[in-house]
């Protein structure tokens, strides 16, 4: 089922909605990485990012919810083998289980963890404070073989 158009970088991507983490993990044939808990207020909806070419290549996911008007999101993406530039203004969060890079507390929440293999993006209208508690709260899903 496609769900419409996401805008991600100059592409339009599709979005197929699945029933949970394991679905993503599963469909994506490769371990995705989610908080262990998310907050009650946002119900949340799991997308597997679908090309636009209908292709395999991208291994993306999505899980956002609303509360309200507000939004809570979580992007999970195969990291690049080249580099390639995050947010200029991210730093980096020392101590840290996996490494984790966050903009400065007077700013819109932005985290990104660098686990292994994936980053994982956590924004939207949330505190920097419960978007830093979900990055230190994620747990990796294993696909069932």
């Amino acid at each position: 089922m496609n769900d419409g158009p996401t805008i991600f970088g100059p592409w339009v991507w599709g979005t197929e909605t699945v029933d949970s983490a394991q679905d993503l993990a599963d469909r994506l044939g490769q371990s995705v990485w989610v908080p262990a808990e998310w907050p009650v207020d946002f119900d949340p909806e799991y997308l597997l990012m679908v090309s636009p070419s209908g292709g395999s290549e991208r291994r993306d996911y999505q899980i956002r919810g609303f509360a309200g008007a507000d939004l809570l999101y979580l992007l999970g993406h195969v990291r690049p083998s080249t580099t390639y530039n995050l947010e200029d203004d991210l730093q980096v969060v020392p101590g840290e289980r996996f490494e984790t890079l966050t903009r400065r507390p007077s700013q819109a929440a932005h985290v990104v963890v660098r686990v292994p293999r994936f980053d994982v993006h956590i924004s939207g209208a949330i505190a920097p404070a419960v978007a830093m508690g979900l990055a230190r709260g994620l747990v990796e899903v294993v696909p069932h073989r």
